[in-house]
This record gives structure tokens, C-alpha cells and sequence, in this order.
């Protein structure tokens, strides 16, 4: 992933991220509830300050995090999504870095990889340059706390039983021009790749149609535990959900909370 892949997607357009997010959606989404927050602050509760959030994108997580009354920075490579952040709130630190490249010169008793920020790195010497330097930043008693996506034996049913059936997903107001924008969804899975691609189509009320495909790298289970394994972080617990559930066979997420080895 380079910087310009996310800048030249719509969907990062920091303000167009937050209308889309903030419209009905067709499918079940925790994104419009709280439960995904107050999963985030009880975490983080169990760690303590200062926090780290590596995606930090408009601040869904670290701005309830910093209002919960923890110190938290947030890290993100897109200058559309951060400069919403701040029009939010400044108590915040917001840094727009490379996850595989910052340097903050100080350590965190939390990191926190939300929402699958860490698929959006498809090779694994990326994925490995973040976690060397997540385990750089964290204390020695602290955790770092993944988000991956996790695709059930029911999501693969699902999904082959709607191949090649795009969806009605939502409708928004675009908020700088006022227009009325639908969106449809369809998706793809490269296995060889293991690359599983949402694509999201805006229709524009002059006809217009552009879309966007966000590509996520698929860990398997055993697969990022081991990776994790040989980068120097063991694995703690393992959630399937932000209800707090364990993680098992259908789960609809594979939250880790990891700490890393002692040198």
C-alpha cells in the first residue's frame, strides 16, 4: 500500500467518510452503533495510558477514547481524514505518518489497530515493518490490540451464493455539494492473493459513476498467530465480536490482544 492509494479513493475523503458512515446502511453495521466504542474503552481501560491508535482516519475511536479521559495520539497517512479529525477536536494528538514507518520517540501502554486497518497491508514485510514498530512503541507490559477481518464458514456460503449480485448499500448527501449520492456494492475474492475486494459504486444525479475498491489482505487465524509468533508478540485472548464474545468458528471479527516478547 502507498499513500496514493488511499488518497485517490473517495471513500477517505475525510468529511464524504463521515456522511457515508453516518446514512442507513442496507446490512448490519456496528459502525452506526456504540457498542464497537465501549468495546474500545474497556480495553483500553484494562491497559492504561497513553494510547496509540494506528488508523485513526476521523476519530471515531480516539475521540470517545481522549472524552473517556485517556491520553491518546492518533496516526494516520491521509491528510483528508485527519484535517476532519481536527475540525473535531484538538485534545487529540493527530500525526499523519506511515504505520510501517513513524517515530514517535515515546512508548504507549495501548495500541490499538482498529477496523482492519492492518488488511489494507497486503505483503508481509509491510505487515512485519508495523509490527516491529509497534513493538517499538509499546511499553513492556503493553498490548498491541488487532482488528482483521474474519470470513465465517456462513460468510463463504453467503458469499458464492450472491457471486456476481451487486447491491443497493445506501444513500447519502454529499456535504460540500449537497447532492444526493446512491451507492452500490459487489464484491471479489483472489484466492490466490487472498485479497477479498469491497467495491463501492456512487451514483451521481448527473449520471456520473465512479467506484472504489478497498482491498483487504485475509489473515487466517492460525496464519497472523503465527506471523505474530515470529515478529515477537504472543497472543493473550481472542474476541470474535465487540459484544466481548470469544472468538470461534462464526465470529464476525478476529480481535487479538497481543503483548510482545521480552528481549
Amino acid at each position: 500500500m502507498k499513500k496514493m492509494d488511499v488518497d485517490r479513493l473517495i471513500f477517505y475523503d475525510g468529511d464524504i467518510y463521515d456522511a457515508y458512515l453516518a446514512s442507513p446502511c442496507l446490512f448490519d453495521t456496528d459502525h452506526t452503533t456504540e457498542i464497537d466504542r465501549v468495546f474500545w474503552r474497556e480495553r483500553v481501560k484494562e491497559c492504561g495510558d497513553p494510547v496509540l491508535e494506528i488508523g485513526c482516519g476521523t476519530g471515531r475511536v480516539s475521540i470517545p477514547l481522549m472524552e473517556a479521559g485517556f491520553s491518546v495520539v492518533g496516526v494516520d497517512f491521509s491528510q483528508s481524514m485527519l484535517a476532519q479529525a481536527r475540525k473535531k477536536t484538538d485534545r487529540v494528538e493527530w500525526i499523519q505518518e506511515d504505520a510501517r514507518t513513524f517515530n514517535l520517540e515515546r512508548k504507549f501502554a495501548c495500541i490499538l489497530a482498529p477496523y482492519y486497518v492492518l488488511s489494507y497491508f497486503h505483503e508481509l514485510d509491510d505487515l512485519e515493518a508495523i509490527l516491529k514498530n509497534c513493538k517499538t512503541h509499546l511499553k513492556s507490559n503493553g498490548k498491541l490490540i488487532l482488528d482483521i477481518p474474519y470470513f465465517s464458514p456462513q460468510f463463504w456460503r453467503e458469499f458464492f451464493e450472491n457471486m456476481g449480485l451487486v447491491e443497493n448499500l445506501r444513500e447519502f448527501v454529499h456535504p460540500r455539494t449537497g447532492e444526493k449520492i446512491d451507492t452500490k456494492f459487489d464484491q471479489e475474492y483472489d484466492f490466490e492473493r487472498q485479497i477479498y475486494s469491497e467495491i463501492i459504486i456512487y451514483h451521481f444525479p448527473n449520471g456520473k459513476v465512479v467506484s472504489d475498491r478497498l482491498e483487504h489482505r485475509i489473515y487466517f487465524p492460525q496464519e497472523i498467530k503465527a506471523i505474530l509468533k515470529y515478529n515477537g508478540f504472543r497472543v493473550d485472548r481472542c474476541f470474535g465480536n465487540y459484544d466481548s464474545t470469544p472468538f470461534q468458528e462464526n465470529s464476525p471479527h478476529h480481535i487479538l490482544v497481543c503483548s510482545h516478547w521480552e528481549s
